[in-house]
């Protein structure tokens, strides 16, 4: 019985809407506010003033939205009220139901909407399509928007409207745009004429400047819509479309309506056209920082000789990077005898006679530069070539110090080698001096090694070798460490990996076994078999190794 009471439920809810009033929603919900808000003015319209076909689904479906809106927010209610409780997960199921229902009723009323709003469009009915398209969350589209423009006073309110306008011909630029970027020009153009008729600036400019070169009355129609949106630049590019079709007047016209808003290259164009009426229009642009116009008002107030004015524009020109300021520049400073500026503006202005002589004068005097006669000459030289006239005379003038310069020259450059040859002879001699010095030093150094040697071997004796240790009663010297005595009378050294048998009676070196000894002994001219080894002369010798050493008797300790 439960199911069957809440089918029952939804047909009494619509059969009670002749006069609901507003639901209390969730948060969750109050996106659905204003759309429950156009229902209810659908419901309650008492005179709809609209053909039966256009009246007679539109309400139901209303009510059908608003009963599952009620369901869903009931659903939502009860899921949180039972948020604790374990009938939660049962009502969040429904709650999730209803919720998807919600959103698929609402997709049918969008939709349901817009097929009414178009059969208002076929039947030019525009009172009801004024109904439908001030639905709240209905989405715009093409077809909505051009009936819309053609009744524009009627909807001249409506933000929908202006936000699609917006919205759509930015889409179609962006389009457009990345079409001409790819070069594909005759598609991308149709996105952007489009866009340009929806009031887009950006897309009027572009439409216009790629029409220029292909469809000049095309340009002239989106400069025009550009033009009527308020962006005054698009005013000059309307000009110049004029001007390459020789409509002076026409031309002549939109440049004066340019410059009046403010455009400082139509204001300059002005001067152009018409030099003698226009000096204002060309200060103005001057003063809007346009540095062809800061040129070439400064040169007009250069002939009329205020140099001051001139110099102004000039220099602000200058800052611009503009490169035809430089030589007048340059001419300017020179006249005022501030050489090291008139320098600088002269060698990076225009290359002619007039300042190639005035680089030779600074160059040749050292005004503002260093003095250099060579350069001063060479631009004295280009100078003549283009036709500068009375420079020879400075060029004579020149070569006569060149020559003197050349002597004096040639003179330094002799003195300077001859001093250059005396510092090389003379740092040869100090080498030799040096080698000689360094020769007796290590001979001397030779002859004392030589001399310590004799020192050495008077005093300790000659190293070991075969041919003096087989001879009897020569002095060697030992150097080595003691490894073992044997018996209590002799005790081995080794040498360099040799073992020599010393003996020393009454034990008068005093070495012990391990001991570092360095000392004289006289060789017997034998070789002795060893029996044993001992530690200590206390211990009793091991016989467990027998070996031969050449046998030498000790004689005392070496000084050396």
């Amino acid at each position: 019985m439960k199911k069957y009471y809440l089918l029952l439920v939804p047909l009494f809810f619509t059969a009670c809407m002749d006069n609901a009033k507003p639901l209390v929603l969730d948060d969750k919900f109050k996106a659905y506010n204003k759309i429950q808000t156009s229902c209810l003015k659908v419901i309650n319209d008492k005179d709809p003033h609209c053909e039966e076909k256009h009246c007679d689904v539109l309400p139901s479906e209303c009510k059908q939205f608003i009963s599952v809106l009620s369901r869903a927010n009931s659903a939502l209610i009860l899921m949180k009220k039972n948020k604790n409780n374990a009938s939660f997960y049962s009502a969040k199921e429904k709650y999730k139901k209803q919720k998807k229902y919600l959103k698929l009723q609402h997709r049918h009323l969008n939709l349901v909407i817009k097929a009414k709003a178009l059969d208002a469009i076929d039947d030019n009915d525009l009172k009801q399509f004024t109904k439908l398209v001030q639905f709240s969350y209905h989405p715009m589209n093409v077809k909505y928007y051009h009936y819309m423009k053609k009744n524009m006073p009627h909807f001249e309110n409506t933000n929908k409207y202006f936000y699609f306008e917006k919205k759509y011909s930015k889409k179609k630029y962006n389009e457009g745009l990345s079409l001409i970027n790819k070069g594909l020009y005759t598609q991308g153009l149709g996105f952007l004429e489009v866009a340009a008729s929806m009031k887009s600036i950006p897309a009027a400019q572009l439409c216009g400047d790629a029409f220029s070169y292909i469809y000049p009355s095309k340009a002239k129609k989106c400069y025009q819509s550009g033009v009527n949106l308020g962006d005054t630049h698009m005013m000059l590019s309307l000009a110049r479309e004029y001007e390459k079709e020789n409509n002076t007047r026409k031309a002549y016209e939109w440049y004066l309506k340019s410059a009046m808003a403010g455009n400082f290259m139509s204001q300059f164009k002005l001067y152009t056209l018409e030099a003698k009426d226009n000096i204002h229009w060309l200060k103005k642009s001057a003063d809007s920082d346009y540095d062809k116009a800061q040129y070439t008002y400064a040169m007009y107030m250069y002939n009329k000789r205020e140099y001051a004015v001139a110099k102004k524009y000039l220099l602000k020109a200058s800052k611009q990077g503009y490169q035809k300021v430089n030589y007048p520049l340059g001419k300017l400073y020179f006249s005022q005898k501030s050489y090291k500026k008139a320098y600088a503006y002269l060698n990076k202005g225009s290359v002619n006679a007039d300042s190639l002589y005035k680089l030779g004068y600074l160059k040749e005097y050292g005004k503002g530069t260093s003095r250099n006669y060579y350069t001063a000459s060479k631009y004295y030289t280009k100078a003549k070539r283009l036709g500068k006239k009375n420079v020879q005379k400075d060029i004579n003038r020149l070569n006569s110090h060149k020559k003197r310069l050349h002597k004096a020259q040639v003179k330094k450059q002799k003195a300077s080698a001859q001093a250059s040859y005396a510092h090389i002879n003379a740092r040869a001699k100090r080498k030799t001096d040096a080698q000689k010095i360094d020769a007796g030093i290590r001979a001397s150094w030779e002859q004392r090694k030589i001399h310590e040697k004799e020192l050495k071997a008077q005093a300790c004796g000659e190293e070991p070798s075969k041919s003096i240790l087989k001879r009897q009663g020569s002095r060697v010297h030992l150097q080595g460490r003691l490894t073992q005595w044997l018996h209590s009378d002799s005790f081995l050294v080794e040498v360099s990996g040799k073992e020599y048998l010393v003996k020393d009676s009454n034990d008068k070196g005093g070495f012990n076994k391990g001991d570092y000894i360095n000392i004289v002994a006289v060789s017997t001219g034998g070789r002795q078999v060893i029996h044993g080894l001992k530690k200590s002369i206390f211990e009793d010798p091991d016989e467990s190794s027998i070996e031969k050493a050449y046998t030498l008797n000790y004689d005392g300790v070496c000084p050396y």
